[in-house]
């Protein structure tokens, strides 16, 4: 026991990954593969990242390569992957890297944020005139999805900007934690598979890579490019609540093999989730707010809880 309320426990093996003795900007940079032998992480998918830091000398120097005299950080650095994704590279500017650092003295370890249920958010980072600041339009966060039926989980690291401002639109852009709680001397690094921020994926690139849709997208192409066409008809201008496979299982199995069979109802039952000429983010959905969907008929109404409770 120490001062009274403080513990040390002396342990046989040590917990998380082994520190990398330099700051995330040498970490990105580093030729020397020596340095990553016996850790579980290394540096191989960062290319990308590093040719766009050398382009911005300022804030890799400044921020991904600050001292801890400076302050902390946690870093999302997005992987070769997930710069691939993005067709416009000149959306990818001094913006972009600094919405991929927290403000200051805000580490964000993985561990914490399992439990955590969408409540916190912290700002992102801000740079001009030599100052550094929070950036309080663009906040970071983890989020925990876990699939009930097989308790399989995985974190994520979410974008949120409240405000549009730059290239940035209202909404969160999602990034799966490849590589978690990377110490560095600068902060913590997580890789991650998607650049935040920018939305890069379209409703059928989404749905497409979440392994909880599948059942949604053998409905939609059962249907073939109807539904398709109504997710573009606006110039993209759209909201889609899509079910996931557990909400097609609450369905009676004799319903279902009629949907399957009545393709016009399906349809219909499909049209009822899209919401046209709106870009509806959970932000701005209130229990007063009613919306009219794609067939003109129907009204959708919301009640607004809590994010569901993580089941790990």
């Amino acid at each position: 026991m120490i001062s009274g309320e403080q513990y040390l426990y002396k342990i046989c093996t040590p917990i998380g990954h082994r520190p990398y003795p330099g700051t995330t900007l040498s970490f990105i940079r580093d030729a020397d593969q020596t340095l990553f032998e016996d850790r579980q992480y290394n540096n191989n998918e960062l290319t990308e990242l590093r040719d766009i830091l050398n382009r911005v000398p300022d804030i890799a120097l400044v921020i991904y390569g600050s001292s801890a005299w400076n302050g902390f950080h946690t870093f999302f650095l997005p992987n070769d992957k997930a710069f691939a994704k993005v067709i416009d590279r000149q959306r990818i500017d001094r913006e972009v890297l600094l919405a991929h650092v927290t403000g200051m003295n805000r580490v964000l370890f993985t561990y914490a944020w399992m439990y955590d249920g969408g409540i916190h958010y912290y700002p992102s980072v801000r740079f001009s005139s030599n100052i550094i600041e929070d950036n309080f339009k663009l906040k970071l966060s983890m989020r925990n999805i876990t699939d009930r039926r097989t308790g399989r989980w995985d974190l994520y690291a979410v974008s949120e900007v409240y405000e549009r401002y730059s290239q940035f639109r209202r909404g969160a852009v999602w990034a799966k934690i490849l590589v978690p709680n990377i110490p560095v001397q600068n902060g913590v690094v997580h890789i991650v598979d998607n650049v935040l921020g920018i939305v890069s994926n379209t409703i059928d690139q989404l749905l497409m890579d979440n392994y909880r849709c599948t059942t949604l997208m053998r409905y939609i192409n059962t249907i073939g490019q109807i539904v398709r066409n109504y997710f573009s008809a606006t110039g993209g201008l759209v909201t889609f609540f899509a079910p996931v496979n557990e909400a097609f299982e609450r369905i009676p199995e004799q319903i279902e093999r009629r949907l399957l069979r009545d393709r016009v109802w399906l349809e219909q039952v499909l049209k009822l989730h899209i919401v046209p000429a709106k870009e509806l983010t959970s932000d701005e959905i209130t229990n007063d707010t009613i919306v009219s969907t794609v067939d003109n008929i129907r009204q959708l109404y919301f009640v607004k809880g809590e994010w569901p409770k993580n089941n790990i």
